[in-house]
């Protein structure tokens, strides 16, 4: 999920929090805040709906990963079983991984096909005996997920556009209720400000470092006082405070 998606998703149960903890009297803000309150739901559902939309995505990915490898590594096979049987020369050729699903399965089968025709000469120049069985599960696999990956890449785009749509609403619905505590709370400075906090979409804010001329940052400059005895050398910025001057004492 996008960052400011988390954002305003934090601030809305932020804000949420605090209204509960410091219920209004007014009708009219509580019904704010009733809405606000089903809104942030509604959100959190919308999350977790596109949340599982991506994980469906990811395993499909994760398939076609597998799947490419394994036509690579019978590729690769077939060119070392060309110098026993050159009738198998461009036959085993893997399709590209960024092929439409149906692009690459269909070229997934058909090279499976090809290759359980062949299985003995393949499965001497190094296939491995439970390759092509594997590669037929992988397949199937793959072709099954076609309609998940599809459904949850829907979930995924339409989560998306509707927490756009839920987040605008928790936006105004947030300035609204800001208008009324700066009025509820304007002789109680210390909860408007942990109003002020809770609306922030961006998290507390912390001051920034004062910095010099040059940019760089400014660190305040120390007296340096030298001890009886040592040669002090004074670096730039800092001041040298002179001692008083030690009279020996006559013999």
């Amino acid at each position: 999920m996008e960052t400011r998606i988390r954002r305003k998703l934090s601030m809305a149960e932020r804000a949420l929090a605090f209204e509960l903890a410091q219920p209004s009297g007014d009708a009219s803000h509580q019904h704010l805040v009733d809405r606000l309150q089903q809104l942030t739901t509604q959100a959190t559902a919308v999350v977790h709906q596109e949340r599982e939309g991506g994980v469906g995505e990811s395993a499909a990915r994760a398939r076609r990963h597998d799947i490419d490898h394994q036509l690579r590594h019978l590729a690769r096979v077939a060119v070392r079983a060309t110098r026993t049987d050159p009738t198998l020369a461009g036959q085993l050729v893997p399709p590209s991984f960024s092929a439409p699903n149906r692009v690459f399965s269909g070229a997934a089968e058909s090279m499976l096909q090809t290759a359980t025709a062949m299985s003995g000469t393949l499965v001497a120049a190094g296939l491995g005996t439970a390759f092509l069985a594997s590669l037929t599960d992988a397949v199937a696999a793959f072709n099954a997920s076609g309609a998940t990956a599809t459904t949850g890449r829907l979930d995924h785009v339409g989560a998306h556009a509707d927490f756009g749509a839920v987040a605008r609403e928790i936006m105004e619905l947030v300035r609204l209720i800001d208008g009324l505590n700066a009025v509820r709370f304007k002789d109680q400075p210390k909860l408007l400000a942990e109003w002020k906090a809770a609306k922030n979409v961006f998290g507390s804010v912390r001051a920034k470092p004062a910095t010099a001329a040059d940019g760089t940052s400014a660190a305040p400059s120390s007296a340096v006082a030298p001890t009886p005895g040592s040669a002090v050398v004074p670096t730039p910025g800092s001041a040298v405070v002179p001692t008083p001057a030690v009279t020996q004492a006559a013999a």
